[in-house]
């Protein structure tokens, strides 16, 4: 008679990838062991950076090993963590080793930061700053 346990945390690392105002994809690697029964589900977990309650974001086939969470507020941290599942429960997590926020895609900032660029060593001005005349 073969016994079961649960099974290892889902190979790491955590990757995030895609990431716009509100979402991100996470991605994983299935778990080196499965206890001795096949994995059933992964089931994915978020938080706010400090926060000390976790909150299900999915429960998904085991054959995903890619998810985009969505509904993520710009701006704000979040941590990830997944667990795998199999019939005796489910394992220890993998966790993002730092928190993560929702921003923008990066050419939406280009003008920005270019203009920051030029004015190396000042503070950066809200508006270009007004010609001088030639008198």
């Amino acid at each position: 008679m073969m016994l079961s346990d649960k099974p290892s945390a889902p190979r790491g690392p955590l990757e995030v990838s895609d990431v716009s105002r509100s979402s991100m994809t996470l991605s994983w690697l299935a778990p080196v062991s499965d206890g001795g029964a096949a994995v059933v589900a992964y089931v994915i977990e978020r938080r706010e950076h400090l926060s000390p309650t976790w909150t299900r974001v999915a429960r998904v086939k085991p054959q995903t090993t890619v998810y985009t969470v969505g509904n993520l507020t710009e701006r704000t941290d979040y941590q990830f963590r997944v667990y795998a599942e199999n019939v005796e429960g489910v394992g220890p997590p993998l966790t993002l080793d730092v928190p993560v926020s929702p921003r923008r895609p990066s050419g939406e900032f280009r003008t920005v930061l270019n203009y920051r660029r030029i004015q190396r060593g000042a503070e950066p001005a809200p508006f270009p700053p007004p010609e001088r005349s030639k008198h």
